[in-house]
């Protein structure tokens, strides 16, 4: 089993090779992840809120069934499309999601 990243030094990667990392289920929550490669990167379960993802690459190879956008005490989940949707969203500088058309 490997050793999760403490999350003062996740906060600070940033222009960072991921690819293929394992995020599944992980606490990315305020993770500062600006430029970074993400391709082939798996992150299915991880927790996402406030997290920056701004000009991170690959993501169209990101491996995502679903993902928790909110806070601990209110989490939601989002899957599939939606999940990919904000992880999109979230690539391009949009720090809201919206689930009203």
């Amino acid at each position: 089993m490997t050793r999760p990243i403490p999350p003062e030094l996740l906060r600070k990667i940033q222009d960072t090779n991921l690819e293929g990392a394992n995020f599944s289920y992980a606490n990315l929550r305020t993770a500062y992840l600006p430029r970074a490669r993400l391709a082939r990167a798996i992150l299915t379960g991880a927790q996402v809120e406030d997290a920056i993802f701004t000009g991170a690459t690959g993501i169209e190879t990101v491996k995502i069934e679903w993902i928790d956008i909110e806070s601990e005490d209110a989490p939601q989940r989002l899957e599939g499309e939606q999940a990919r949707n904000w992880l999109l969203m979230a690539v391009v500088g949009r720090d809201r999601w919206r689930t009203s058309a």
